[in-house]
């Protein structure tokens, strides 16, 4: 990590012309944009996002609609409305991983998840934190992403009011970009793994 922040100081000198800079999340690196106020990277949404989802899903209609949910997030984001950008990160990430493992794993597609009992739990029917879990327990994404992405999870249970009031959450601009790092930690891990699974 000594030698990683000597070269990511450098290189951070080269990208602050492009209000770029790169940042370490528990030790990976991940490109984020100054902000205009100050010199700390802030995480948003990639501005390949569009490419990166077409390589990965192969559903244009599916991808389509992610990107309008990533859209609607932005909205969100932009005028104040934290909560609500914040469930539709989450929701962004559902929709991620239950595309990809609907169209690269041909069990998952087929009859869903495996639960301890015995029985199969429908691809429809399995949540985001099966989801995360399935996709670190099948190689898809690492450790820290899974654990970073259960946190942007417990997040999106805000939709719930009550749930928020019982945990005294305040949720502001920097909740926000701090949940943006683990979605582009997911999207680096299933990048760098789909090609390991099969494809129906």
């Amino acid at each position: 990590m000594t030698t990683a922040g000597e070269i990511c100081q450098a290189l951070n000198h080269v990208l602050e012309p492009e209000r770029l800079a790169v940042s370490y999340v528990s030790g990976r690196p991940v490109l984020g944009e100054l902000r205009n106020d100050s010199a700390t990277a802030s995480f948003g949404v990639p501005s390949d996002l569009d490419a990166r989802l077409r390589r990965l899903i192969d559903d244009g209609n599916a991808v389509d609609q992610l990107l309008a949910r990533i859209n609607e997030t932005r909205i969100c984001e932009s005028n104040g409305a934290f909560v609500l950008a914040i469930i539709g990160i989450g929701s962004f990430v559902e929709g991620l991983l239950y595309f990809v493992l609907t169209e690269r794993d041909q069990q998952f597609r087929t009859r869903g998840l495996g639960l301890r009992n015995g029985k199969w739990l429908r691809p429809d029917r399995v949540s985001l934190e099966q989801l995360l879990l399935m996709a670190h327990d099948k190689g898809l994404i690492q450790m820290d992403a899974h654990e970073f992405a259960q946190k942007v999870r417990e997040f999106r249970n805000f939709v719930h009011v009550r749930r928020q009031i019982e945990q005294r959450a305040t949720l502001d601009q920097d909740t926000v970009m701090m949940c943006w790092g683990p979605v582009i930690a997911v999207l680096n891990d299933l990048e760098a793994s789909t090609s390991t699974l099969q494809t129906a």
